[in-house]
């Protein structure tokens, strides 16, 4: 090798090492480095998690079954029904029936009112009625009771011919008919 190519390496080696290898190499090794501790440090964090899952395993499938039996619970509260029609017709039902329960004279059922909102239908029914004063306390407790949970919202009596007492109640009940609620109960069971 002659001076001039020494003297050439000697200036490629200093350039490597004073611009190179530091600029270059040094930050592409460091970042190759950063990244690989990185996803050792994410799977070891995953490991960790899934072991944690996997011991509390048992209280988690618990908290789904009484998840999944809380929505069944829930489910027989509701008014049952696809269509606004066919679920204003089962509270029209369940009053009426209750209402001869008791002994109540239904005069008319106004026509229901519906609200909506994500999922959610509320149905409200008037009812005018006719009877004594005790059926119409039980009626009430009854309609309290009722498996199908309905909220009374108002309540007016006026009393009638014969000691008979003539009342408007106006009841909401709900429904939910959201069709992937239904699906995943259906799945899960």
């Amino acid at each position: 090798m002659t001076t001039k190519e020494k003297k050439l390496l000697r200036v490629m080696l200093l350039l490597f090492g004073v611009y190179v290898l530091p600029f270059k190499i040094i930050p592409a090794l460091y970042n190759s480095f950063e990244q690989e501790y990185d996803k050792v440090y994410k799977l070891k964090d995953n490991i960790n998690r899934y072991k944690r899952l996997w011991v509390n395993r048992d209280q988690w499938k618990q908290s789904h079954i009484d998840s999944l039996a809380e929505w069944q619970q829930f489910k027989t509260e509701m008014l049952p029904g696809t269509t606004r029609d066919i679920v204003a017709g089962k509270l029209q039902d369940i009053l009426k029936q209750v209402a001869n329960q008791h002994q109540l004279t239904v005069r008319t059922l106004a026509l229901p009112e519906f609200a909506e909102t994500t999922g959610w239908l509320l149905v409200t029914q008037s009812m005018e009625f006719e009877g004594n004063s005790q059926n119409i306390i039980n009626f009430i407790n009854d309609i309290e009771q009722h498996t199908t949970r309905m909220h009374i919202g108002s309540l007016e009596i006026r009393t009638f011919r014969n000691k008979k007492l003539n009342g408007n109640i106006e009841i909401t009940a709900f429904n939910y008919s959201v069709p992937q609620a239904e699906e995943v109960t259906n799945e899960a069971t």
